[in-house]
């Protein structure tokens, strides 16, 4: 599989990089109990999903990869 070098003037790389950084801010938000990495991780993961984020997210790496 190749993965394509990142560029700048790429609108689909412009989008992914503009979803990473709604998924950091989104991510910064959840509330984390002191519990294990794993169900803190996965909390995350069910705030992403939630917002749809990570459906977009997953689209434009298919996208990318194609």
């Amino acid at each position: 599989m190749s993965i394509p070098l990142y560029d700048p003037r790429d609108s689909a790389h412009k989008l992914l990089v503009a979803l990473a950084e709604r998924s950091e801010q989104l991510a910064a938000g959840v509330d984390l109990p002191t519990v294990r990495f794993e169900s803190q991780r996965r909390r995350i993961r069910e705030a992403l999903v939630e917002d749809g984020v990570s459906v977009d997210i997953d689209a434009i790496v298919k996208t990318l990869l194609a």
